[in-house]
């Protein structure tokens, strides 16, 4: 196509500019300038080609190109998502207005570029980054929900966010001083919240931010233009398209004004990117004025990278402290730019203690110590969050619907950190105080011995924080009805402590789970060892009585996390099913042994007037409930998102109160993910092989070539997974619709894998073993009444040792399993205690395994088939490996607290081991590195002998986050 005559003042105006920028930008501007005419793009390019030597950027692909949307598409669905009307286009994409259908609420619509449709390897990056972004969850970051496919072409479901962008705000002038300071507060928190993450946002500007009608701040688009940004472009991710104004429609750009210099340099980008971004807005809310003016991208450019902002424009009341501030944002080297926008953060927080309460312009308020340790929010600002609700009338069952809800975080004590352990929160009845279990955050496990965590009672309406004596191991903390006692579960008996002070009384033995206390002294607690399920007790203690019946045990295999109503006679409780479709929530009663199936919903319940609670992935619903009919009545309402579950076991991570006030702990809806991260023998990370996912028990191929793993892609379905190292990525191995799973075991050459499942027997775990290719039937190894996981091959391939487990978890022998003949299985340890993970030495004459015969599990090494074991761990001991050489053993150190949380702080440990005669002779055990993974136990480790690699689950979100408060959740649902 040529390019007509009357376009040549166009062509001549654009190679002026494009040749003016730096060789690196063009291609970014032209996507800007020359929109859809792809006709001036290329007469452009040529000339440019004729004076720009090969291999230059007009080789590659513009990063952000993108294209106006052919039609718009209103009344077309995009997956679950009914789209109902168009927003606007620019700054990423094309939006739009849309109804979830499955949820019942409005969401956000974001159409990409529908170059992605043909750049599979952008799709890719594409699918990396959002996956990352998707994980944010704050209440000052607009939430990304999912990723879905229109024709090809990725959509982001994004939250819809209400209200003018600050842009729109700026139209009208400068914004006073108090006002901004509360702004900007919010924009640090949002930042702080994603560089905590290692997320970036790259093209923070006015447009991209919104106020609410309730005045609180969004930041949008966190991390698009990585996500967005093509591989074929070097470093693309760090430098955004340019534009002027960032308003063409269509077009995928980034804003030139506030590019830190070396973003506009095409440089490596950090957190400094978005320091100097959020210096640049904050002098524009004071003074009106963008900090680097200019009439086109490159003179916003010039400008950033030649010239200092007009100081004199800054109001003359600005506070020396926002004056010092500012030019520390605004630092053109990043080495000298503020390091972290925590300090930007306080040092508003000290002007605003001086100005008045600028930072109290949203209740969600944190604060930390200058030393980086979380403090509590100030008493202040939980005062103020509850006197706007009418603390008062909080005492009542129900609080009024006009009431609006107010959302605070409610950061650990100093020194502390709340346990990611599900359930390990709970509210009291009356919504005023918060039992919760808390580890010491200052200590690490250096010598795999840290106290576990203890129970502690906190005030939602001060800083009172107190401990409860004599409840270190605590977990499952639920309350009396008169909030004079917490019950808890440690050491695998059920107890209750009084808040007023004293010791903890033991009411059962062999307890597990939350539990719950009716208002006439009855205690519903679910037990183990016995035929599980539900039990009563007084809550003075006595003999428990069994109060529910198992839908043919082992098919059903207990009742879960029971939750009485104001009655005190029925309950709810979740009942866990081998068969999942009869995986459900219940109403059942003291009176009686039926029940009534609710909701097919495999989460936690809990009950508010009028409401029944669960979780759904992420969510936290609400669906009315007939309390009377004991029914539901109505649609669910998602109340809370990003709300850290473990869709798994049907637990959850949030408490309810009667009058209004909900409490939950943010993080991944499947709980437990992370990224399978290569680690050398010093600690040292060599890079991941995976994505982040729900991955348990990986082991690598004897040869070294592949690695096999447990993966879950729905956070319920537990399948094999193999991933080849020379390529790189997953493929799905077992396709059973019942989980295969627990730690899978190569042959000696690599050829086969031995798994468990229970795809033959429901309830029983039985051992099979596949081809590695994984396209055969898998064989039936051995079938028996108890359950099964094998731990390791002798080096010849012709014994298979085994864990065989009573009750399918209450005591464990090592059993061997010949591989040729008549394949009778023999024991080799059998005793009362728990032995297991047994594995050959390289030579076949030893076993290493691990034992808790000394009432702490060790790690043990004694001759095959018989002779005398000998303890080679110290302090504790999990999951052994054998070096090549089969000098050495390794194994992890687990905190004994950690081993029931999905993310455990581990001493990766070395012992060496020789023999004399038959005698096993043990050296002091070292310690060669410590890291959080995910799983702790038989979750262990995997340990390449050939490459003396280690690889770990790594955790994307961080263990100790604050717990979040929603006060008067109810007038969500209210109808206006």
């Amino acid at each position: 196509m040529t390019l007509p005559p009357d376009h040549w003042p166009r062509l001549k105006e654009v190679f002026a500019e494009a040749r003016a920028l730096p060789a690196d930008l063009r291609a970014a501007y032209l996507a800007e300038a020359c929109g859809g005419n792809e006709a001036l793009r290329r007469e452009v390019e040529s000339l440019l080609a004729s004076e720009t030597p090969a291999k230059s950027f007009l080789e590659t692909p513009a990063v952000l190109l993108a294209d106006t949307a052919a039609k718009r598409l209103e009344g077309q669905r995009v997956g679950p998502y009914q789209i109902t009307s168009w927003i606007g286009a620019g700054g990423m994409g094309e939006v739009y207005r849309a109804r979830d259908a499955t949820l019942g609420r409005e969401v956000a619509i974001k159409m990409l570029p529908r170059i992605f449709a043909s750049d599979p390897d952008r799709l890719a990056r594409f699918d990396r980054e959002a996956r990352m972004l998707g994980s944010l969850n704050h209440p000052h970051i607009g939430a990304i929900y999912g990723v879905e496919q229109w024709e090809g072409v990725p959509a982001l479901i994004l939250e819809l966010v209400e209200g003018p962008t600050l842009a729109d705000r700026l139209a009208t002038g400068p914004v006073p001083l108090t006002e901004a300071l509360g702004i900007v507060r919010q924009i640090a928190d949002a930042l702080e919240a994603a560089h905590a993450r290692g997320i970036v946002h790259r093209d923070l500007k006015p447009a991209n931010i919104k106020i609410t009608p309730d005045g609180i701040v969004k930041v949008l688009d966190f991390g698009l233009a990585k996500a967005v940004a093509s591989d074929a472009v070097h470093d693309r991710s760090t430098s955004p398209a340019v534009t002027v104004s960032g308003t063409h429609e269509g077009v995928i750009l980034g804003t030139a004004p506030y590019m830190s210099p070396e973003q506009a340099r095409g440089q490596t980008v950090d957190k400094r990117t978005d320091i100097w971004a959020f210096g640049c807005v904050l002098y524009e809310l004071l003074t009106g004025r963008m900090t680097f003016p200019g009439k086109t991208a490159s003179d916003h450019i010039a400008a950033i990278l030649e010239r200092d902002p007009d100081w004199a424009a800054l109001p003359v009341t600005t506070p020396l402290s926002i004056r010092r501030l500012l030019r520390r944002c605004l630092e053109k080297e990043s080495a000298r730019r503020l390091p972290d926008i925590a300090v930007a953060r306080l040092e508003i927080d000290d002007v605003a203690g001086e100005t008045g309460g600028a930072g109290e312009a949203t209740a969600s308020v944190t604060s930390r110590s200058r030393d980086g340790v979380w403090r509590s929010a100030t008493a202040a600002a939980v005062v103020v969050a509850l006197v706007a609700v009418g603390f008062a009338a909080w005492s009542a069952r129900r609080p009024s619907p006009m009431t609006a809800p107010i959302t605070f975080t409610l950061p650990a004590p100093e020194g502390l950190g709340y346990l990611a352990i599900y359930g390990a929160l709970s509210l009291s009845s009356d919504g005023r105080h918060v039992a919760f279990v808390a580890v010491d955050a200052t200590r690490r496990i250096a010598d795999a011995a840290t106290s576990p965590g203890a129970l502690y009672v906190r005030s939602l309406g001060s800083q009172e924080t107190k401990k409860l004596p004599g409840t270190d191991g605590a977990s499952a903390p639920f309350w009396s009805p008169d909030g004079r006692f917490v019950g808890f579960i440690a050491g695998g008996n059920l107890k209750k402590v009084a808040v007023a002070g004293g010791a903890p009384v033991t009411l059962a033995e062999r307890s597990t789970g939350r539990s719950a206390w009716s208002a006439q002294g009855v205690i519903l607690f679910n037990r183990t060892g016995d035929l599980p399920g539900l039990y009563r007790i007084p809550d003075t203690g006595g003999e428990p009585t069994r109060v529910t019946e198992l839908d043919g045990y082992p098919d059903e295999v207990g009742q879960f996390y029971p939750m009485f109503l104001p009655d005190g006679r029925r309950f709810l409780f979740v009942g866990g099913h081998i068969d999942r479709s009869k995986r459900a929530i219940y109403l059942a009663s003291l009176d009686s042994k039926t029940r009534t199936r609710l909701i097919d919903v495999y989460s936690q319940p809990d009950y508010a007037p009028g409401f029944l609670l669960y979780q759904r992935g992420g969510a936290v619903m609400a669906h009315p409930f007939d309390e009377k009919q004991g029914r539901l009545t109505g649609d669910a309402v998602v109340i809370a998102e990003g709300v850290d579950s473990d869709n798994i076991n049907g637990r959850a991570a949030f408490s309810v109160s009667a009058n209004g006030a909900l409490i939950y702990r943010s993080g991944p809806a499947t709980g437990g993910t992370g990224r399978l991260t290569w680690f050398d023998r010093s600690g040292k990370a060599l890079g991941t092989i995976a994505e982040n996912g729900f991955y348990r028990y990986p082991r690598v191929s004897p040869d070294g070539r592949q690695v096999v793993v447990t993966f879950s892609r729905d956070g319920a379905w537990m399948d094999l997974w193999q991933i080849d190292l020379a390529r790189g990525f997953p493929t799905r191995s077992t396709f059973h619709p019942e989980d295969d799973f627990n730690p899978s075991v190569w042959s000696p050459d690599s050829q086969r894998v031995v798994f468990s499942s229970s795809r033959t027997r429901k309830g029983v775990v039985d051992l099979y073993q596949q081809p590695a290719a994984g396209a055969a039937t898998p064989e039936l190894l051995w079938a028996s009444d108890k359950c099964k996981t094998a731990s390791g091959f002798s080096p010849d391939g012709s014994i298979l040792l085994v864990d065989q487990w009573t009750n399918c978890g209450e005591t464990s022998d090592i059993w061997a399993l010949p591989m040729t003949g008549d394949r009778k299985p023999f024991p080799v340890i059998a005793t009362t205690s728990i032995e297991n993970a047994a594995v050959f030495s390289p030579s076949g004459r030893l076993i290493a395994y691990v034992s808790n015969k000394s009432g702490v599990y060790q790690v043990y090494v004694q001759p095959f088939p018989t002779g005398t074991s000998v303890q080679v761990s110290g302090g504790n001991g999990r999951s052994p490996r054998w070096t090549a050489d089969g000098r050495t053993v390794l194994y992890s150190a687990v905190n004994e607290t950690s081993t029931r949380t999905f993310v455990a702080e581990t001493a990766f440990m070395a012992v060496d081991v020789t023999t004399s005669g038959s005698t096993v002779i043990p050296g002091s055990p070292r310690m060669l590195f410590m890291q959080r993974h995910v799983g702790g136990g038989m979750n262990g480790f995997a340990f390449d002998p050939t490459s003396q690699r280690f690889l770990l689950v790594v955790p994307d979100q961080k263990e100790f986050t604050p717990i979040t408060v929603l006060l008067n959740w109810p007038s969500l649902l209210s109808k206006d």
